[in-house]
């Protein structure tokens, strides 16, 4: 029922998507119900309404999309109140920290635990509501009812990476990547099992990981507090534990190799030294903010000896252009590059993709290590310029 009378509205927001996001568009569909009267803080229909609640219910397998599904559940959680202004943390921001973490070899985790109401079938059967003829929008019609609503858990846990890096040792549950409108509750604990090996998770420390091992991994993450706890009054996925309690699960599988991965090994047997440059500037706001780049110096070959330079000689500079980075890494620098591209993309002739840790084709740049053996075969020295931020002011 719910689908057929959506279907035109879905319709009405296609039209009009240009300068505007989905999800302002899809809650200007719902103004005229007039939804901050009704008293419940947040509906996850006015935010993203395909998300199926039943996936996050506490139990489970996680696909290996989970990086992905997590951007959305955050952003749903920013969307979908129905009072004040979306929460001022940014995805962005939470992923340069990630990224500042990974940098120092720990894996972060992120963990979503809130609850969100939904439109009930009594709302969308009753016809508590009228259709405006001229804007489409949804008008509430009579006060709002308690019926109109259902309520359900959001539970999510995971690591914020693909895959483990056989240099990261730790953990950690930094409190800005706990996403929830609960209370505080005393009686959570969190905790994670890496083949069956525990791994009990401090607040706001770090956790050293065991249990890693080459090949397929089984990973769960868990969320225990007081059987009373409400979360587990809206799920019935919950394990039952001794001393009256009860906890969440999610269950993921990665591959982990203690292997250097493809992309170190590429850098590692080539003539090419890198380091960091940085300077300070001003952000689009005003503030003092430390910009800087990757700097790749690849050597050119003697004309003669065929052999590399052991200084520039002879150097051709190649600076990025406009890089808007990985959906998940806008800004920053994992696995030898900034953002989507990166010097070693062109010695492979493919890109590499710092979450699946895989090549993955790419037409535009697939004779790059030919053209750039002729120039280093030329006798030129290849300086390559990847900015921290290959997408800000180009003044910076």
């Amino acid at each position: 029922m719910k689908k057929l009378l959506l279907t035109p509205l879905f319709c009405l927001i296609g039209l009009n998507l240009f300068g505007q996001t989905f999800m302002t568009s899809f809650k200007h569909t719902f103004k005229g119900l007039s939804i901050e009267s009704s008293g419940v803080p947040n509906i996850k229909d006015i935010a993203c309404p395909q998300i199926q609640l039943s996936q996050f219910a506490g139990s489970g397998k996680i696909d290996s999309n989970y990086l992905e599904v997590a951007e959305e559940l955050f952003r749903i959680f920013q969307y979908s109140k129905t009072k004040g202004q979306p929460d001022i943390t940014q995805w962005d921001t939470l992923m340069k920290l990630r990224n500042d973490y990974l940098a120092k070899k720990v894996v972060p985790l992120m963990l979503f635990d809130f609850k969100l109401h939904e439109f009930s079938d009594s709302f969308w059967n009753g016809q508590g509501y009228t259709v405006n003829e001229d804007s489409q929008y949804l008008v509430k019609s009579g006060p709002w009812k308690i019926i109109d609503f259902q309520q359900s858990n959001i539970f999510y846990f995971i690591p914020l990476v693909g895959q483990f890096d056989p240099e990261c040792q730790y953990v950690i549950l930094d409190k800005r990547f706990i996403v929830s409108n609960r209370p505080s509750d005393t009686s959570i604990r969190y905790s994670m099992e890496i083949n069956g090996q525990t791994i009990n998770l401090l607040s706001e420390g770090y956790s050293h990981i065991l249990g890693l091992k080459p090949g397929l991994n089984d990973c769960r993450l868990f969320l225990e507090a007081s059987a009373n706890s409400d979360r587990f009054l809206l799920s019935s996925t919950f394990y039952p534990m001794p001393n009256a309690r009860r906890k969440f699960a999610s269950w993921i599988q990665f591959h982990n190799s203690n292997t250097l991965p493809n992309w170190k090994v590429l850098i590692d047997n080539s003539n090419l030294q890198t380091f960091q440059v940085f300077t300070y500037a001003k952000s689009a706001e005003g503030a003092n903010i430390t910009v800087g780049a990757n700097m790749t110096v690849h050597f050119g070959k003697d004309k003669s000896s065929k052999r590399a330079h052991t200084c520039i000689e002879n150097p051709i500079v190649f600076i990025e252009g406009i890089d808007f980075g990985y959906r998940n890494n806008p800004t920053g620098c994992r696995d030898g590059k900034c953002g989507n591209m990166g010097y070693l993309d062109l010695l492979k002739g493919q890109q590499w993709n710092v979450d699946s840790k895989k090549w993955e084709p790419w037409r535009s740049i697939e004779n790059a290590p030919k053209i750039l053996n002729q120039y280093r075969d030329s006798g030129f020295d290849i300086i390559y310029i990847d900015f921290w931020d290959g997408a800000d002011l180009i003044e910076n």
